[in-house]
């Protein structure tokens, strides 16, 4: 399964490196709503890339 799990570490995102909540929060304002935003993520030992769509039209938004 693709996307962001439980317990993934999120260490860089639109290729910049993430090392606070901050850092996250202004790459998700410069990708903008509708937007995807690419991140590294360490998952266990493994580093992978993920692609987040920031449209809502998605499994979350339909949770919501």
């Amino acid at each position: 399964r693709a996307g962001i799990e439980p317990g993934d570490l999120i260490v860089e995102a639109v290729g910049r490196a993430v090392t606070t909540a901050d850092d996250l929060f202004e790459s998700l304002d410069r990708a903008g709503a509708g937007g995807t935003l690419s991140l590294r993520v360490v998952r266990g030992t493994e580093e992978r890339s993920v692609s987040v769509d920031l449209s809502g039209s998605g499994p979350a938004a339909e949770r919501a």
